[in-house]
């Protein structure tokens, strides 16, 4: 009976911890991205009849160098107007404060294991860097660099979504990707 109560806990606990993060369905579109035009949201509520918001992302892999220490992380950018009614992020917030608007430097919500491995604290800056292939041969790259401010602290319930996420707001993160008007996809909170 304990071993059941145990599993039963730490199964809603990791539910809880992944849909804060990426709501309850994630529309991607393989290989392409996704414009303000296929996000229709007559469609997205015959598809899901339990539908109650959704929020665009861009997710970009990149690397974060700070303090001579180089990691591989995932920048996620949110939309500020709509992000929070779709995820539960700003009960996630152990430090500093919840703001992903954008700037001259714009603000970022690091998970703690990233605050941890590059001693970032709130109001600490930091450099994201994006390898971007050559147009001409695309096995040479030529990095996009792009500040950041810590704006606040997360702990994401899982050690890998702590270890290497870092959420901005959504201009940001498609200026850095080239994705203007573009998303990688739709993040959907569904009433359970």
């Amino acid at each position: 009976m304990v071993s059941l109560a145990v599993v039963s806990g730490f199964e809603s606990t990791l539910k809880a911890a992944v849909i804060d993060l990426t709501g309850h369905v994630n529309l991607v579109k393989r290989g392409a991205t996704i414009s303000e035009e296929d996000v229709v949201l007559s469609d997205i509520k015959k598809h899901f009849p339990s539908y109650v918001s959704h929020t665009p992302f861009v997710r970009v892999e990149a690397v974060v160098a700070h303090r001579q220490v180089i990691s591989g992380v995932l920048l996620e950018g949110l939309d500020p107007k709509n992000a929070e009614n779709v995820l539960n992020l700003r009960d996630r917030l152990v430090e500093g404060v919840f703001w992903i608007e954008p700037g001259e430097i714009p603000g970022a919500l690091i998970g703690r294991g990233i605050a941890k491995r590059f001693r970032l604290n709130v109001g600490d800056k930091f450099k994201v860097i994006l390898p971007v292939p050559s147009k001409s041969n695309s096995s040479v790259f030529s990095p996009k660099v792009r500040s950041f401010m810590v704006r606040g602290v997360l702990s994401l319930g899982k050690h890998q979504y702590d270890e290497r996420f870092i959420i901005t707001d959504l201009a940001t993160a498609q200026e850095m990707q080239t994705m203007h008007g573009e998303y990688s996809g739709v993040k959907i909170l569904l009433n359970d």
